[in-house]
């Protein structure tokens, strides 16, 4: 009501003061009726904007491994997942089994950066102080996964962030990291870096997001597009 009034008393002066036709006074008040049309029209656009990113943030924001801003309808855990440090030998099947599952996601090829190995001696690589897994799950299975490998007294690869597809949209990936530095940290680390290829770019503004900055490949012939990142803690 007091927008009508407002404009009410816009026009008013203008009709009594300046117009000398009723024709003159009909096309003002259709100039302002189309104006305001047109501001709705606007502003309905930007609620169903705000509406989009509300019901699946992840797919614009997060990072969580994602390679379209397409939106996607998931539905959405009841119980959000728990963050933990893996515990071998129970956690040992279900995370080499996520670990494949983002492999085949990424559709490389990883033979050349000793992946099977990996595999094969899961639990002694990721078993402090050579490394550890932190895992999110719910009562019913792993919903994400994120690793750490030490490269040096003071230097740690982050390995293998992942979240499931179900899960995404949650903030996941970026409280997996969150807790990956605040362990790095405690573990006497005073930098970590990573590597990122061209299908982990959602993931890559997370980590700029949470401040890391380019840095010089830390091992021979990698993927065209691969990005080495760091973070000094």
């Amino acid at each position: 009501m007091r927008a009508h009034l407002g404009e009410q008393r816009a026009i008013k002066p203008i009709a009594y003061e300046k117009l000398r036709t009723r024709q003159d006074v009909e096309e003002m008040a259709r100039r302002a009726s189309a104006k305001h049309a047109q501001t709705f029209k606007t502003a309905r656009r930007r609620a169903r904007y705000a509406a989009f990113r509300t019901v699946d943030p992840g797919t614009q924001r997060e990072g969580d491994m994602m390679t379209s801003t397409t939106a996607t309808t998931l539905t959405t855990p009841q119980v959000l997942p728990q963050i933990r440090e893996a515990v071998y030998p129970g956690d040992t099947a279900p995370l080499v089994e996520i670990v494949r599952e983002y492999v085949r996601w990424l559709d490389m090829d990883l033979s050349y950066r000793g992946f099977e190995e990996e595999m094969q001696s899961f639990e002694q690589t990721y078993t402090l102080p050579s490394g550890m897994f932190l895992i999110a799950e719910t009562t019913a299975e792993i919903a994400g996964c994120v690793g750490l490998l030490r490269h040096s007294n003071e230097v740690a690869d982050v390995k293998r962030l992942y979240v499931r597809p179900a899960y995404r949209g949650l903030a996941l990936g970026e409280t997996l990291m969150h807790v990956l530095i605040d362990k790095a940290k405690s573990l006497g680390y005073a930098k970590l870096v990573l590597d990122s290829v061209p299908q982990t770019a959602f993931a890559q503004r997370l980590y700029e997001r949470l401040g890391f900055t380019e840095t010089s490949p830390y091992y021979a012939n990698p993927v065209p597009g691969t990005r080495f990142l760091e973070l000094v803690l």
